[in-house]
């Protein structure tokens, strides 16, 4: 139950914040603190893998990493990222990353529901990886689409802003 709560909160925070624009973090570290805090959670108790049906029940969750994972790189690719007006690297979803979401959240339900009939005890153990899967997926993916973009502060913020140049594009 636990883990529940812990996944509804971080969920709650990361779907709301994605809708708001955010800077995107050049500190590199930053993108992989919550992630890693939700594998030790996962890590931590029973229930990661059936030990019944530990075969099936490994399959299902590598599936789960994996629906994960790709819903992780295409809430990345759907989010609008931007440069703005004073050189900050910018980045925020919109309804195609919604409906990244509900794709990747039907394909969690479904794998579930395949776990169902074979008799595997899934717990909700095995959806906090599945979050952080999708979290490290979409931070790389970031990190990636905006490293060749260049943070500009100060002067050239200044000297940008001056001659009309917003988010990347000429005011004009």
């Amino acid at each position: 139950m636990q883990e529940f709560l812990i996944l509804a909160a971080v969920l709650a925070v990361v779907l709301v914040q994605q809708f708001r624009p955010q800077k995107v973090a050049t500190d590199r570290r930053h993108g992989w603190l919550l992630p890693a805090a939700l594998v030790l959670v996962s890590l931590r108790g029973p229930g990661l893998v059936d030990g019944e049906q530990a075969a099936l029940s490994a399959v299902l969750l590598a599936a789960v990493l994996a629906a994960g994972i790709g819903t992780g790189v295409l809430w990345a690719w759907t989010s609008r990222t931007w440069t703005d007006s004073e050189g900050v690297i910018r980045v925020q979803g919109g309804v195609r990353s919604a409906v990244v979401w509900a794709g990747g959240l039907a394909a969690q339900l479904a794998l579930y529901g395949v776990a169902l009939p074979t008799g595997v005890q899934q717990s909700g153990a095995a959806a906090v990886p599945a979050l952080a899967a999708v979290l490290l997926a979409r931070t790389a993916v970031l990190t990636w689409r905006t490293q060749g973009t260049v943070s500009v502060k100060g002067a050239v913020g200044e000297l940008l802003k001056a001659h009309g140049v917003r988010h990347g594009v000429s005011a004009k």
